[in-house]
């Protein structure tokens, strides 16, 4: 239960910030939304998560957590939080595609772990979401007749609707 006593490293309210630190908030904010939409339209054509959109998305989530470490005046927990994030879904995922083959992508687990730092322990409830979305598609796809059992569809936009779900 350690990870859920962790400080929080969620971007601040807004009625908490001054002028300067609006600004740079929102260029990151601005920055890090363009990121999940060529991440999953590259996804739904290819089936792939290229490389360079998560590394792009773990550095602005890194980005995130040091900005507010800066606006807080203190970097204590920051490191955990960053861990957690990384480590409560994409372990998982990462074991999950080892023991079972084909059921998640290599791009998926990197994506996990690339939100971690923005997410923190909250990946895991953004995850969560993103499965039940990516569950509920693939349902209504057998039952339309449109897929068989056999068939793959990217999990990457639905994890990514997730984390975008649990932002604050």
């Amino acid at each position: 239960m350690l990870f859920f006593h962790l400080p929080d490293y969620r971007t601040p309210p807004l009625h908490d910030l001054k002028p300067p630190w609006i600004a740079a908030f929102g260029i990151l904010w601005g920055a890090s939304l363009n990121v999940p939409f060529p991440l999953a339209r590259e996804d739904i054509r290819d089936l792939i998560l290229p490389d360079r959109h998560n590394g792009l998305l773990f550095l602005l989530s890194s980005c995130h957590l040091l900005l507010v470490c800066l606006h807080r005046g203190s970097f204590s927990g920051a490191l955990l939080w960053a861990l957690a994030g990384v480590a409560f879904l994409s372990l998982p995922l990462m074991l999950f595609s080892l023991l079972l083959p084909g059921s998640f992508g290599g791009g998926d687990v990197k994506l996990a772990a690339a939100a971690g730092p923005l997410l923190g322990p909250a990946i895991l409830t953004g995850g969560l979401i993103g499965l039940l979305l990516a569950g509920g598609y693939g349902l209504l796809l057998l039952l339309s007749g449109h897929a068989k059992k056999e068939e793959v569809f990217p999990l990457g936009p639905f994890l990514l609707a997730g984390f975008i779900l649990v932002l604050r």
